[in-house]
């Protein structure tokens, strides 16, 4: 089952890959700079660091994609790089179905992967909504089921992730995105429930330039049950 699960994601991404790299409606790539304290690691220490993240997001004719990865500590012999790759196909663009309904305003097939290189390897499939929230730049809620390849059985994944813009006399920016993972494994080997939730607001000075604020809270963080995170970072963010 987990063989097959992979062999669909995997055909899923390439495939829109291939077919979107020429045709994209729109797209956007940045490079973050994020820095904080009180992040804690699988031993139960506390450490300061520095991240700097990649991030792309575009739409073409069949759907989206969205990336982004992370590098964390990556002025010290502790760096580690964590990605995340996510394509979902649209049934408003692939059927043309249309959705009468207020707050609803896509239905999409979605698939993720998530690794470390060299690392460990997560991959999701599901159903995703675009929703439709008034002040709000868009609302995507995505249901999953997720497979930890490096444990046993496998278990479920919603993700909600936002994004809104308001423009007094200072244009500011909050966005997004909320995780939360079933346990997952069994005995010695396993990851218990846990949830992530980043939210960034930023002061957006000019097309190419973001400054502010993020919070990042993860309860039971990498899966490790009590080992819980609530960090605020200072964003820099340059939009390519």
């Amino acid at each position: 089952m987990a063989g097959l699960m992979k062999l669909i994601i995997y055909i899923l991404i390439l495939s829109h890959l291939g077919l979107s790299v020429h045709a994209a409606e729109w797209s956007n790539t940045s490079v973050s700079y994020l820095t904080g304290q009180s992040y804690r690691n699988v031993n139960d220490t506390v450490d300061s660091y520095q991240i700097l993240t990649l991030e792309h997001a575009s739409a073409w004719r069949y759907g989206d994609n969205y990336f982004f990865t992370d590098i964390s500590d990556f002025n010290s012999d502790n760096t580690q790089a964590y990605t995340e790759w996510s394509s979902r196909f649209s049934s408003h663009k692939i059927l043309k179905k249309n959705y009468a309904h207020k707050y609803l305003e896509d239905v999409l097939l979605a698939t993720q992967v998530n690794f470390t290189p060299g690392g460990s390897r997560v991959d999701l499939i599901g159903a995703g909504l675009d929703l439709k929230v008034p002040l709000f730049d868009f609302v995507q809620l995505n249901a999953y089921l997720r497979n930890n390849n490096d444990l046993s059985g496998s278990t479920y994944q919603l993700t909600l992730a936002w994004q809104a813009r308001f423009t007094k006399t200072v244009n500011w920016k909050f966005s997004g995105f909320m995780d939360l993972a079933g346990s997952e494994g069994s005995g010695a080997n396993k990851s218990n429930q846990n949830f992530l939730m980043q939210s960034q607001f930023t002061w957006v000075a000019n097309k190419e330039f973001e400054l502010g604020l993020e919070y990042l809270y993860w309860s039971n963080k990498y899966g490790i049950k009590d080992l819980d995170e609530s960090v605020p970072q200072i964003i820099a963010k340059w939009n390519l």
